[in-house]
């Protein structure tokens, strides 16, 4: 298999802002402090969208957040802001929200004022016509400077109608309880070791050997045999990759299913960043016919940016490309160890439908494994 010696210019940027911090002295409430934003100009098109979004004085998300996270991000909104916004979020997966938002749509309803589809989801709303394009650091960059970050969405096709919000990481995570950190693989193939026969945990979907797709190093038959070889150690196969298994003790290890959360909840788990870090970006978009269209965009751009420092500590969720983020930390003090760790990112709408069509195989072989093991 090829090993690609050089990372994408954007991580090198991300890299070398890391080990910047690395080198100052300062205390990390320091770094994510935000400085007094920047007056917005009278008159501006974006003092009108400010006084329109404090008339319509509400946003509704159709994402499934933490009332505890709601009322921190009112409260912070306040604070930036010096007027309310009332935030109700409706439980509803991505998948549902992307339906559900283009039924409506083209049906002439109004819809939610902020969605978190995938890549993938969200070329399944530009198709349907149901978002449109913003320039983001033209209308929000004076006000929120680090917008410039949010607005790499992985694909031109995609750029401005939506905003990198955060990324679903698939790392190794282990039970501290039965393992030392030291014993943990650090690479794909190293989870093929007979010793770890029956202590894995595998999501059943397919994922996220799709991801793989999104790499030059890999092919469709290089993931499959991975696969195979993986399934000589009688995985444990779960319906998703959210760490139950592992935190429980069923397995050692789990693909995926680190949730900062639950370790901040006392859970026995850690996690080891593996030789291909898959990720799945998440997305946030305003629809079209979004309920409250000025307070939505006002707070999608303040939610990538002053806001979100609020978001994640209560969501414990960040993006890898934001040097700030627990993740990009994680990442540079894994890198620090010096154990080489490559982004696989999504890159072309081609790799995702070859991610697609491998999620499908891998979920239809892991059928099979259990259609076996049921007899």
């Amino acid at each position: 298999m090829r090993t690609r010696s050089t990372p994408p210019l954007r991580w090198l940027a991300v890299l070398g802002a890391l080990v910047l911090a690395a080198a100052c002295a300062a205390p990390r409430a320091a770094e994510t402090q935000p400085s007094q934003p920047p007056p917005i100009p009278s008159g501006s098109a974006l003092e009108h969208m400010v006084n329109a979004a404090r008339d319509e004085g509400e946003v509704e998300v159709w994402i499934d957040w933490e009332e505890e996270t709601v009322r921190a991000l009112e409260q912070k909104w306040q604070q930036d802001f010096g007027f309310p916004l009332r935030i109700t979020s409706v439980a509803m997966p991505a998948s549902a929200m992307t339906s559900r938002v283009i039924q409506e749509s083209q049906a002439g309803q109004k819809v939610a004022d902020l969605g978190q589809p995938s890549t993938g989801l969200l070329s399944q709303m530009i198709e349907a016509g149901v978002v449109e394009k913003t320039d983001w650091v033209e209308e929000f960059g004076q006000r929120f400077p680090g917008i410039s970050e949010a607005t790499d969405v992985f694909f031109t096709e995609l750029e401005g109608y939506a905003l990198h919000f955060w990324d679903v990481l698939y790392e190794f995570t282990y039970n501290t309880n039965l393992l030392r950190r030291e014993e943990v693989p650090t690479t794909w193939e190293g989870l093929a070791d007979p010793r770890w026969r029956g202590r894995i945990g595998i999501d059943a979907r397919g994922f996220p050997f799709n991801f793989f797709m999104h790499s030059p190093d890999w092919t469709e038959a290089t993931v499959m045999d991975l696969v195979q070889r993986l399934s000589r150690n009688d995985p444990v196969l779960a319906a998703a990759s959210r760490g139950q298994e592992v935190i429980a003790g069923e397995v050692a290890i789990q693909i995926g299913g680190c949730n900062r959360g639950d370790i901040a909840k006392g859970a026995p788990i850690d996690c080891i960043y593996p030789d291909y870090l898959l990720f799945n970006p998440l997305l946030a978009t305003v629809p079209k016919e979004a309920k409250h269209p000025n307070a939505a965009k006002l707070f999608a751009a303040w939610l990538m940016t002053d806001g979100f420092p609020t978001y994640s500590a209560n969501e414990f969720n960040g993006r890898i490309s934001n040097p700030n983020s627990a993740e990009a930390q994680e990442l540079a003090k894994q890198r620090a160890e010096g154990r080489r760790i490559t982004l696989v990112e999504q890159r072309s709408f081609a790799d995702v439908e070859k991610d697609r069509a491998v999620q499908r195989q891998v979920a239809e072989f892991w059928a099979g494994i259990q259609g076996t093991r049921g007899n």
